[in-house]
């Protein structure tokens, strides 16, 4: 085993609003959807996502990504056995960072 040393602070840090419009979510499955988030970069990390409205039974979000530059994907997942659409123009808060380096090659 080993560990490399941690490289680099965070550049940035922060939290974004946007509104979403997801498409629906077949039964007992996960499903990636992406969406434009202005000036997120490809080596950013999204720490979390969240829903500002009411939860909805069955539906959660289960990974978030960069996909590419300007370009999130997040992966809700329906526990239900019937389809579930996330409810239309809700606002999600997005937490990222920007690290100032990454580390590579480094195995544990």
């Amino acid at each position: 085993m080993s560990v490399g040393t941690i490289m680099g602070n965070t550049l940035a840090l922060g939290v974004a609003e946007i509104t979403l419009t997801p498409a629906s979510v077949a039964a007992a499955t996960t499903a990636e959807q992406t969406f434009r988030l202005p000036g997120i970069r490809l080596r950013d990390a999204i720490a979390g996502v969240s829903r500002t409205g009411t939860p909805q039974a069955g539906l959660g979000i289960v990974n978030a990504r960069v996909v590419s530059d300007d370009t999130i994907g997040v992966t809700f997942a329906n526990t239900t056995a019937g389809a579930l659409t996330p409810t239309a123009g809700e606002i999600y808060k997005v937490t990222w960072l920007r690290p100032d380096a990454v580390q590579t090659g480094t195995s544990v």
